[in-house]
């Protein structure tokens, strides 16, 4: 009686391995340098609910890149700003807007950057509207 209870518990743990094993993602690594390589504005404080003042979490996202690191943006948000941004001394970096959009609040001053690349090389920004019409709407 005892064998076939060792076979059937053999049998379940050799499923469960190859379950575990299958589920796995192929590779460890590259996950893991896609993850932390990819820095979210929400993750910094941005609600980018078209409403709320983001410039500081934004600033902060971009402070906190390095070469080879994509920031992204909500799907189809509107994130406002009430000063420019500045992109300094940044390579090989990704600016993912995912659609959405930068808008200049109507309090920016006229003749303000909306966003100032500075020292910078090798940059990507995609699929990103900038408005900074806000100041001529008021």
């Amino acid at each position: 009686m005892l064998a076939p209870s060792f076979k059937s518990l053999s049998a379940l743990g050799l499923l469960l391995v190859g379950a575990s094993a299958h589920a796995a993602p192929a590779s460890k690594s590259s996950w893991k340098a896609w993850f932390l390589r990819t820095h979210d504005v929400r993750t910094y404080g941005a609600a980018c609910d078209g409403t709320t003042i983001d410039t500081a979490a934004i600033d902060a996202a971009l402070s906190a890149l390095s070469p080879g690191d994509t920031l992204v943006f909500p799907a189809s948000s509107t994130c406002v700003i009430d000063h420019g941004l500045t992109v300094s001394n940044l390579s090989h970096v990704t600016i993912d807007g995912r659609g959405a959009t930068l808008l200049g609040e109507s309090t920016m001053s006229g003749g303000e950057h909306m966003l100032k690349l500075r020292y910078s090389t090798d940059l990507v920004i995609r699929d990103l509207t900038i408005d900074a019409n806000a100041t001529l709407r008021e």
